[in-house]
């Protein structure tokens, strides 16, 4: 290769990486998506829910479960997030709160998260039913199901957020 077929190659390959990038991180698929959280399920009820892409939000890797808000928590402060299907907490102040869960999954591998500053953290390590979290405002916290099976099994027999007052 002549150093002048050198030179105009090393001059476009900037202009290649961006076209195949471009190309490559484009979908036909992307543009057909919609999100749809999936059905509300009931506490104690079994839950079976068929899943399909659209049931991922696009930047996610889980199916989120949608609960009912008054069958989870009472707390006026700690919103219902609709369409992520998380529960936000928007008291003003750092606060303790006791998360607790309990549930049977026949198919699906569940995880319950608190969410912070973008990230997912798992809190039902090491079979705990419950955890207490300090959370800021706009702290999330959700119920998730591993996507990898088309169907979701389980029951929920608890998931409640309550206020957490230490004992002196």
């Amino acid at each position: 290769m002549s150093v002048k077929r050198f030179g105009l190659f090393m001059a476009s390959l900037p202009s290649l990486v961006f076209l195949y990038v471009g190309l490559s991180s484009c979908s036909a698929d992307d543009d057909l998506r919609v999100y749809e959280p999936i059905d509300k399920l009931h506490i104690g009820e079994q839950y079976v829910f068929d899943t399909t892409l659209n049931n991922i939000r696009q930047g996610d890797s889980v199916v989120v479960l949608n609960f009912y808000k008054d069958e989870v928590t009472d707390l006026d402060y700690v919103d219902y997030d609709e369409d992520y299907c998380c529960f936000v907490f928007r008291k003003g102040t750092t606060s303790n709160y006791k998360i607790s869960w309990d549930f049977s999954s026949y198919s699906s591998y569940v995880e319950v998260q608190y969410g912070q500053n973008g990230m997912w953290y798992k809190m039902n390590q090491y079979d705990w039913k419950e955890r207490i979290l300090t959370a800021n405002d706009g702290m999330t916290v959700r119920m998730v199901c591993d996507p990898s099976k088309n169907q979701i099994n389980l029951t929920v027999n608890k998931f409640s957020i309550e206020e957490y007052i230490p004992e002196e």
